[in-house]
């Protein structure tokens, strides 16, 4: 399994803001640990370290989990929905027996049916560039970490099958970025063909570039990376200053000093790898 997609987006955006509140409780600690002892210890650097890294990677995480949320309760209300059905229990069963005949033949999908179906069916939305399987999401963008490459019909039992790609790094015996090749498939209603087909004719125009989904998608992450790291570079830079000009104001110059500087990174990486991912996705095919 490849990309295991989003289980319950609300219940993970909680466990990532719990990672950044975590994290930059840590690097509190250890500043007012640190400013109290009057000097850097083993200990202190390492909380202010290790939180600043799990701050970070929580700070993103919560983003991405909550852009998730709002995706899925918008998919529900039907927000740019082209395809909605509803998979009978029977029907879920056949996909369940196909998709394990295919996973014997190559690649196993990147999606798991449950083992226990709802009596009403398995609801299956399609947006203009996700997918929702029950409470499972899956972004469906033609660039990024994450995404498609191919989309058909399967006949016999009917079902979706998307090709998916997604960046992974391996650092032994080097430090390597390559693409991890997987596959995505997607049951589909019996009373659902047309449905089915005009999802696929939909997603291999997103491929060959003739549809441009959400084409604000990466300039606004671009922006928002810009404006983070300008704002937060101002505090970083602020707590300096106080610090610089001996300012009795505790533990406040520190903290602002270092939660701003990791916050400006944190906003350069989003707009540098935004920018990246928006010249790919309007590049050619």
């Amino acid at each position: 399994m490849k990309h295991q997609g989003i289980r319950n987006p609300e219940a993970n955006a909680l466990i990532a803001f719990a990672l950044f509140a975590g994290g930059t409780t840590s690097i509190v600690y250890g500043a007012v640990t640190m400013n109290a002892l009057g000097y850097e210890t083993g200990a202190t650097g390492l909380m202010i370290g290790i939180g600043g890294v799990v701050a970070v990677i929580g700070f993103f995480m919560t983003l991405n989990f909550l852009w998730a949320v709002r995706l899925t309760r918008g998919m529900r209300r039907g927000e740019r929905v082209i395809a909605r059905w509803l998979v009978p229990p029977e029907a879920c069963e056949a996909f369940r027996a196909a998709d394990l005949a295919r996973t014997e033949q190559g690649m196993k999908n990147d999606y798991r049916l449950p083992r226990r179906i709802p009596h009403a069916g398995l609801e299956v939305i399609f947006s203009n560039d996700a997918v929702l399987i029950g409470n499972f999401f899956y972004g469906l963008s033609s660039s990024g970490i994450a995404r498609f490459q191919g989309a058909k019909l399967l006949s016999g039992t009917p079902m979706l099958e998307f090709d998916t790609g997604m960046l992974r790094a391996r650092v032994e015996p080097r430090v390597k970025i390559y693409d991890a090749i997987g596959v995505l498939r997607v049951p589909v209603s019996p009373m659902a063909s047309d449905d089915a087909r005009r999802v696929v004719r939909h997603f291999i125009d997103v491929i060959g570039r003739h549809v441009i989904v959400k084409p604000d998608f990466w300039p606004f992450r671009v922006r928002l990376g810009r404006r983070v790291a300008v704002v937060s570079a101002a505090i970083a830079g602020g707590g300096f200053l106080l610090n610089y000009l001996s300012i009795d104001l505790g533990t406040i110059p520190l903290f602002m000093a270092l939660v701003g500087t990791i916050l400006a990174l944190a906003g350069l990486l989003l707009a540098v790898i935004a920018s990246s991912m928006d010249k790919a996705k309007k590049g050619p095919a």
